[in-house]
């Protein structure tokens, strides 16, 4: 007996299923099942949970059982907790770009490459020339001759982003980082700035300005100066009574002046002698007041005399900066004063190219 004649509804659904076969592989219960999962995960991933028709669970599952199925209360409490105080957090805000570099690039002096301290001065073609290029007499621009001008407007960006720069005497030793509207003043009263040579032995040289680094060589190459201790000084005796020094000035004279080094830094022993035979003596530090503050200086005269005896005088002193006391102050204290009277007593007369001089032994010592 054959089988009974398939419907027309029954043709049409095998032959989806054999369509539905060859394009995905699966057979026509596979692809319920993959439909009914599919289905699943939709419900899951929802806001709200559905109840379908075919559902035979019975109720449909609370959220938290869909979300996190295997998670124990405690721990759905966190991750709630979590999530809300992701939500209130407010979102970080994007890191704010550096323009501090970029400006300070704009503003560089057209004559020195650096940032423009005060004051900043401009021109019609828009020129920047800082206050330590450009002194006040100078009224045009060296690169386009037009006037040059306060730049209110680059005084208020130096002020604005802080710009700072390093103090051009940092050769000489000098390390602090200065804010550039505060430079120029800085530049004047910078401890570690160009000196002026005063020295007279051997002749003067036209007041000379140096970088401090190179004083101390100029001394001993140029004016032929000492260097170390003990020293031994030779000066000549006028009129059985007077003393002077190497200059013919009345006004400057003193001794050559003494070069010491000792930890790296630098000394220099000056003098003053006066109309009067007395003179004035005192150590000086290429360097700042806070290192000088630091140290002191002993300074001795001593004599051997015909008998053998050994006589001496000391004394002890601070040691000051040398921009601070370049030259002798009536009046200041940290001076080694000798007297004229005193120094004959240590002195031993002789006769150099048939002129009385009177020489005489010094030591100094730095601690």
């Amino acid at each position: 007996m054959g089988l009974p004649p398939k419907r027309h509804g029954e043709r049409s659904s095998l032959r989806l299923a054999g369509i539905k076969r060859r394009l995905f592989g699966t057979s026509p219960a596979d692809s319920s099942e993959k439909s009914r999962h599919e289905e699943e995960v939709t419900i899951t991933k929802g806001k709200m949970p559905i109840k379908r028709s075919g559902d035979t669970t019975g109720t449909a599952p609370t959220k938290n059982e869909i979300a996190t199925p295997s998670m124990s209360k405690k721990s759905k409490i966190n991750n709630e907790e979590e999530q809300v105080g992701k939500i209130v957090s407010p979102p970080t805000p994007p890191p704010t770009p550096l323009i501090r570099r970029d400006v300070g690039d704009l503003l560089n002096c057209k004559i020195c490459g650096n940032e423009p301290t005060s004051p900043i001065c401009c021109c019609a073609n828009g020129h920047i020339i800082c206050g330590t290029c450009v002194d006040d007499p100078v009224k045009k621009c060296g690169i386009c001759q037009m006037d040059l001008q306060l730049s209110n407007f680059a005084e208020l960006l130096s002020r604005q982003f802080d710009l700072k720069l390093a103090c051009k005497y940092q050769k000489s030793g000098c390390k602090e980082v200065i804010a550039a509207t505060e430079m120029k003043i800085h530049l004047q009263n910078c401890y570690y700035r160009d000196i002026t040579c005063t020295e007279t032995k051997t002749g003067p040289c036209e007041k000379m300005k140096m970088p401090m680094y190179e004083y101390a060589g100029h001394l001993s190459e140029r004016h032929q100066c000492l260097s170390g201790s003990p020293r031994r000084f030779v000066l000549t005796l006028e009129d059985e009574n007077m003393l002077r020094g190497t200059s013919p000035d009345p006004q400057s004279r003193a001794w050559p002046i003494g070069i010491m080094k000792q930890d790296g830094n630098t000394f220099l022993l000056l003098s003053q002698i006066h109309v009067d035979a007395s003179i004035f003596v005192w150590m000086t530090l290429l360097g700042s007041a806070e290192t000088a503050e630091k140290l002191t200086f002993t300074f001795k005269l001593y004599r051997t005399m015909d008998n053998g005896k050994k006589i001496r005088a000391s004394w002890t002193m601070p040691v000051i900066a040398y921009h601070d006391r370049p030259k002798f102050v009536e009046g200041l204290p940290c001076y080694v004063n000798i007297s004229g009277k005193m120094l004959l007593e240590f002195c031993t007369r002789v006769e150099l190219q048939d002129v009385p001089k009177l020489q005489f032994d010094s030591a100094c010592r730095i601690f």
